[in-house]
């Protein structure tokens, strides 16, 4: 009688783990899911728009902005315009006072990300700029 009960586990057994390994597969195809809407909804919180300015734009802002804080000399900066305040608002401290017109200017080489208000002709933050991974 044991006999039948443990031949009568072994497909239980592999059932639970194609079980598991279903559920696996689930959870990472949902995280995945939630990552990449993540990723989207932040790209539209903030418009990189270093293509969209001239280069006498980009002079002007680099002028202005080093006019505040010392830049480094081989500056070569990203800029975004914010367009969602509100939202970067509520995923970061860093951008806690940072109103819709303001450029952030990311800096590569030395890793500084600088919010620039154009209306106030001031510095709304500044701060280590970290890149994430699943970006």
């Amino acid at each position: 009688m044991e006999e039948v009960k443990t031949q009568g586990a072994a497909p239980i057994k592999a059932a639970k783990k194609i079980i598991k390994k279903k559920i696996t597969i689930i959870v990472l195809i949902v995280l995945v899911l939630a990552a990449a809407a993540f990723i989207v909804v932040r790209r539209q919180s903030v418009n990189w728009n270093d293509d969209k300015l001239t280069t006498a734009e980009q002079k002007i802002l680099i002028t202005k902005i080093g006019n505040l804080i010392a830049l480094p000399d081989e500056a070569q900066p990203v800029f975004a315009l914010v367009t969602d305040a509100e939202k970067l608002r509520t995923e970061q401290a860093f951008y806690a006072n940072v109103q819709n017109g303001d450029i952030l200017l990311v800096l590569p080489t030395t890793r500084k990300a600088i919010i620039y208000s154009p209306s106030a002709d001031k510095l709304v933050n500044v701060g280590p700029f970290v890149v994430n991974q699943a970006q």
